[in-house]
């Protein structure tokens, strides 16, 4: 049986919590497919492109040499078969950021060392324990450069159709902000790295729906707050869903970055809708 898989960070991943009313996109994919086809959710939140593709010996700093193979990304692309359906659904909420590349020092004072991103973005010191073996792995380019980014991608995306299936990008979410204080000019965070996946799919020839633009429409059309107080992790829609569904479920802070199962519900019918509207071979397996 073919499969459809998808693949990104916490925008698609799954959750499974009866104590929570985050919920991820990809959750309702499942109820417009057909029945000849299997639904495969490999997508994890907080993750990068390298964090799925550097192996884990290579991350602790045991070891000079990445071996993607022994990845995360290698694990899942040993399961795509031939005929499978791979959505890239990204964003680059977790890929931006990105500081220097890897790079392994020595570290005579043993293995922790400063987290240069957060002393320079944040203005904090982190320390970050890094392994051992061959001296320090300076391990906190999870992250990549736009150019990075795009060169990862399209290595992922090359494999994939080398084992004979056929992906696809979708671009997704990432973190809205407003632009001088005005509800209703909203952007995202790393718009860079979206700006590049029409790119990557002309280069590669692979199909490109841009899902999360029409998601965001929403924002210029509905304002910022309506947004976040409707679609998102935040306490006012949190209260409001307590009402709707008879609980009493508490929020902790404001998340302005995954959406509660509405705002999942929303980018999912966005997804079949287009897809739709769409010539993608995606359509066989919808009802």
């Amino acid at each position: 049986m073919k499969k459809v898989w998808i693949f990104g960070d916490s925008i698609s991943a799954e959750i499974n919590n009866p104590d929570s009313y985050q919920q991820a996109w990809a959750h309702f994919l499942p109820e417009f497919l057909t029945d000849d086809i299997e639904y495969k959710n490999v997508a994890v939140g907080g993750t990068t492109l390298k964090w799925f593709y550097d192996s884990t010996d290579y991350m602790k700093g045991l070891t000079h040499q990445n071996n993607p193979e022994e990845s995360r990304w290698g694990k899942i692309l040993s399961g795509v078969e031939d005929g499978d359906i791979f959505i890239f659904f990204l964003g680059g909420a977790n890929d931006h950021g990105q500081i220097d590349f890897d790079g392994y020092f020595p570290c005579p004072d043993g293995d922790y060392i400063v987290d240069d991103y957060f002393k320079i973005v944040q203005n904090r010191d982190v320390y970050l324990y890094v392994g051992c073996g061959y001296g320090t792995h300076r391990y906190w380019t999870a992250r990549s450069t736009v150019e990075g980014f795009a060169e990862l991608l399209t290595k992922m995306i090359n494999e994939v159709k080398a084992k004979g299936a056929t992906p696809m990008i979708a671009r997704g979410l990432g973190k809205c902000y407003m632009r001088n204080n005005d509800n209703f000019d909203v952007f995202p965070a790393s718009h860079e790295y979206m700006e590049v996946l029409p790119t990557v799919a002309e280069n590669t020839g692979v199909f490109y729906i841009d899902i999360g633009g029409v998601f965001e429409q929403n924002f210029k059309e509905k304002g910022y707050q309506f947004m976040m107080d409707n679609l998102f992790m935040t306490e006012n829609a949190i209260n409001a869903l307590n009402k709707e569904y008879g609980k009493d479920l508490i929020c902790k802070f404001n998340d302005t970055t995954h959406t509660n199962i509405k705002g999942a519900k929303l980018l999912c019918d966005i997804f079949i809708s287009e897809m739709k509207k769409s010539e993608f071979e995606l359509n066989e397996y919808l009802k």
